[in-house]
């Protein structure tokens, strides 16, 4: 399906389901959707659509459309750089205030990424356009070793004797400061 269809597909379910969609007039929103799911048939896209409408009262986030598509796994790669698009696009959707929602879009690996960085507070203040691009690299990465962790099942980090010292505390303690 070429861009310009898939927009219209996106816009008239975004008509129908106003509710947490994003403004596909900003490049990119739209650019992340049709990267993400322009490729796939029309029928295959209406379809996880007409799903979304009949279960959920709002427009899905990648996430959730990617369970509508019938596709809840995802390689560790495609979902580390899902969840840093996610945490930017929450900062400007959500704000720091409403972190719960953020949360919620975000999903659980990603929110993990989010406690790790310092918090969505933190999160939101030291995001800047300057910034995005080093920041969702860094995001990404931590995402991806959350995920191969969690496959690997290590739970806690070497040398941390608690989880809420984060990487920053494991690092601190194999430096030997206390």
């Amino acid at each position: 399906m070429d861009d310009g269809r898939f927009a219209k597909l996106l816009n008239y379910y975004k008509s129908i389901m106003p509710y947490r969609a994003p403004d596909f007039s900003q490049s990119g929103a739209l650019h992340y959707w049709t990267k993400k799911f322009g490729g796939l048939d029309e029928k295959v896209l209406a379809a996880a659509f007409q799903k979304a409408v009949s279960e959920i009262d709002h427009f899905p986030s990648p996430r959730e459309f990617l369970e509508f598509l019938g596709g809840g796994k995802v390689d560790s790669a495609v979902e580390s750089r899902q969840v840093a698009a996610l945490i930017v696009g929450c900062v400007s959707r959500w704000g720091w205030n409403n972190a719960k929602m953020a949360e919620k879009d975000i999903g659980p690996l990603g929110w993990r990424v989010v406690e790790l960085s310092g918090g969505w507070p933190q999160i939101c203040s030291i995001l800047t356009d300057r910034n995005t691009s080093t920041l969702t690299a860094q995001w990404r990465d931590l995402a991806a070793s959350l995920a191969e962790k969690e496959r690997l099942g290590i739970t806690a980090l070497p040398g941390a004797d608690n989880e809420r010292k984060g990487i920053n505390g494991a690092i601190r303690l194999a430096l030997g400061e206390k």
